[in-house]
């Protein structure tokens, strides 16, 4: 649609535009009387002549000195300012003169979780899995899939505008130890790494041209660790791995072009390679695998 100039005929695709143009090549002034042509310059200004010039038809508060050129709006004003507020919370003091306002209280003040193996409460559900997860996951099981139950995952908000590789050599640290605790906790586990980003394009339209925006994440193939020395080689190839991923992405003529990285994380999974094993026999096959190791060095 095109918005053309009363005055100069100057045309324009946008009205805001059309309207730019009318204040400052033609001395328009922005803020319109609701009920008649005049224009002012400020809010005061048309406020003050709405009320002198049309107080007949503006709907005016009987309780206080409010004033609206539309009903609805001093209907709302009535409610949120004047109304008898009669429904009340039956767990604290609030009270409101609406049922959905009270509902939305209810689940975000008093909707408390318990978990069924301790104390623990939240009011999360999010919070409550995790707390299970984390917090009462059996020392000894066996998974058919390497992921079937997550112990632990972690992510990392990147700040700044660093590239992939650059991204997973500064978040390398954090991630070893991340998996150094849980393999003194847990043993065995298998794990992988992933790293979401933002990618951006520019659409050219009628309107004029628009920022697309997408983030995709791409992750590495699970690492099986069950000593630290050979933390290094897998970390090496997940890093690849990611790589690989993230330039075959690039490739496939998408038309997005990277921004910025914005997540790196590890995810962490229980693994048991003997899961007819005692706890205490899996402890000393490690132990012996320790020895073995510093007999190499």
């Amino acid at each position: 649609m095109v918005h053309q100039c009363n005055e100069c005929h100057s045309s324009f695709r946008e009205k805001k535009n059309l309207q730019q143009h009318m204040r400052k090549r033609h001395g328009l002034k922005k803020y319109k009387c609701s009920y008649c042509n005049d224009r002012f310059d400020n809010r005061t200004g048309r406020t003050r002549h709405e009320k002198k010039k049309h107080e007949n038809e503006l709907f005016n508060c009987e309780q206080c000195e409010y004033f609206s050129t539309r009903k609805d709006r001093l209907r709302q004003h009535m409610r949120s300012k004047h109304l008898e507020k009669n429904i009340k919370c039956d767990q604290c003091d609030f009270v409101t003169d609406r049922n959905p306002a009270l509902k939305k209280h209810v689940n975000a003040m008093h909707m408390v979780k318990v978990c069924n193996e301790c104390d623990f409460k939240t009011k999360s559900n999010h919070e409550m899995k995790r707390h299970k997860n984390t917090q009462h996951q059996p020392d000894d099981y066996h998974e058919e899939s390497a992921f079937d139950k997550l112990i632990y995952n972690k992510t990392w908000r990147v700040r700044g505008n660093i590239e992939p590789l650059t991204a997973l050599a500064v978040y390398k640290p954090k991630i070893k130890n991340t998996i150094q605790h849980y393999l003194n906790e847990k043993g065995t586990m298998k794990w992988y790494i992933g790293m979401k980003v933002i990618m951006k394009k520019m659409d050219y339209t009628d309107d004029g041209k628009q920022v697309g925006q997408i983030d995709p994440g791409f992750t590495s193939h699970p690492k099986i660790t069950a000593m630290m020395f050979n933390f290094d080689e897998g970390y090496k190839a997940a890093r690849e791995k990611i790589e690989k991923n993230f330039v075959e992405f690039c490739k496939n003529g998408s038309g997005y072009i990277l921004d910025r990285v914005a997540l790196v994380s590890v995810h962490i999974a229980g693994y048991d390679l003997s899961p007819h094993q005692s706890p205490k026999e899996r402890a000393n096959e490690r132990e012996q695998e320790q020895e073995a190791f510093e007999k190499m060095l």
